[in-house]
């Protein structure tokens, strides 16, 4: 008994090439150098992120770290600390068990193998919980990583001692606290300026504890922590507020500040 014949199939000898074809990209015709430097320039992150997906040479010659940088110079062009860098910032990342401390607070870096933080300068060890580790991020990570960080409420030991704090009240009256390590992630001194030193512990990822003093009357020494739209830090307590201020002048001997807290 005969079959009637099968119609012949893609992968058969149709004489049609189905497979797809790969055009040349226009791209390729424009001299060595121009794609680099004179279009990818006007890229934005989204665009640099695909310009990176194109090819292995796209991702290693053309989408370089030096158009990241560029756009972390006007991402940071408002943000206190960020601006004008000279150099990417520093990551911490989470690995591990958490500390006892940590797990207690429901610490930020409980993430663990990942991404917990952006530093402005190199983390001290102290700076650092027993599963955490860091390094030096590239621009294109700094960029990423900052707006992350942006979305942290809780401030570390590096970023309360790295620069004097400027109330001024409703009166116009100046009130100025400066934070002092003692090797602690947690905890550490505060000097009141004119009113003597004092131990500060955090009480909760968002909230710090001043002992010994009262920051209104009848009321404790409990300062909450606010993450502002600049990323910058305030500190309140009821209607006072204490925002960094890299400007105040502190009398020389009186703030013990770690000079390794400076911007980059």
């Amino acid at each position: 008994m005969e079959h009637p014949p099968t119609a012949p199939t893609t992968t058969q000898t149709s004489g049609c090439d189905w497979s797809p074809r790969k055009k040349r990209s226009p791209l390729a015709l424009l001299p060595p150098g121009i794609e680099r430097d004179a279009i990818t320039k006007f890229a934005g992150a989204e665009e640099l992120r695909l310009i990176r997906s194109l090819s292995k040479r796209h991702l290693l010659h053309i989408a370089v770290d030096r158009h990241w940088q560029v756009l972390c110079g006007k991402l940071w062009t408002d943000k206190p600390g960020f601006a004008g860098r000279r150099r990417p910032l520093w990551g911490v990342f989470g690995e591990g068990e958490l500390a006892l401390a940590d797990r207690a607070l429901q610490s930020s870096s409980e993430t663990q193998a990942s991404f917990v933080r952006v530093s402005l300068s190199e983390p001290r060890d102290h700076d650092l919980a027993p599963h955490e580790s860091h390094r030096r991020l590239t621009w294109r990570e700094s960029h990423t990583a900052s707006i992350k960080d942006s979305t942290r409420t809780e401030i570390t030991a590096q970023e309360l001692e790295r620069w004097p704090w400027l109330c001024r009240n409703y009166m116009g009256m100046k009130h100025a606290l400066a934070f002092e390590g003692r090797g602690l992630r947690h905890g550490g001194d505060v000097l009141f300026l004119g009113q003597g030193r004092h131990a500060w512990t955090r009480a909760a990822p968002a909230s710090l504890m001043i002992q010994e003093i009262q920051l209104s009357p009848g009321g404790s020494g409990a300062l909450r922590v606010e993450r502002l739209e600049n990323w910058s830090w305030r500190l309140r307590h009821l209607m006072w507020a204490w925002d960094a201020a890299p400007s105040v002048q502190v009398k020389p001997g009186a703030w013990r500040r770690d000079a390794r807290l400076g911007v980059e």
